[in-house]
């Protein structure tokens, strides 16, 4: 492939997206996360809040993986983070919507696979 510069390359990208994007794709807004662990798996949960109140959040996605693919997912975030900073200038925390490393996950996620 020759070089098409970082333009190129990057309408390149766009366009796979595109071609590799389901059509029933759905956007969901998200500012609540929740993970957890077992033995076996990673479960973060995404959601929706409403205000400071911790009851009006609602769950809406649950995501269920091995422990190496939430490593690739958390190194896929912290590039977007440093790539964006790097564009837009560094931002601070949101306001407490996430609660991390919470050792047992939601009882659906206690199965063997």
């Amino acid at each position: 492939m020759r070089n098409q510069g970082e333009a190129g390359q990057r309408a390149m990208c766009e366009k796979l997206d595109r071609e590799r994007e389901p059509a029933h794709l759905e956007a969901r807004y998200a500012n609540y996360f929740k993970a957890g662990f077992n033995s076996e798996e990673v479960v973060i949960d995404l959601g929706q809040g409403y205000g400071r109140d911790e009851n009006k959040v609602r769950i809406h996605t649950r995501i269920v993986t091995l422990p190496a693919y939430a490593r690739a997912l958390a190194e896929l975030l912290q590039g977007t983070v440093e790539d964006y900073e790097g564009e837009y200038g560094k931002f601070g925390k949101p306001a407490r919507r996430s609660e991390t490393k919470i050792k047992k996950p939601p009882e659906q996620a206690n199965r063997k696979p």
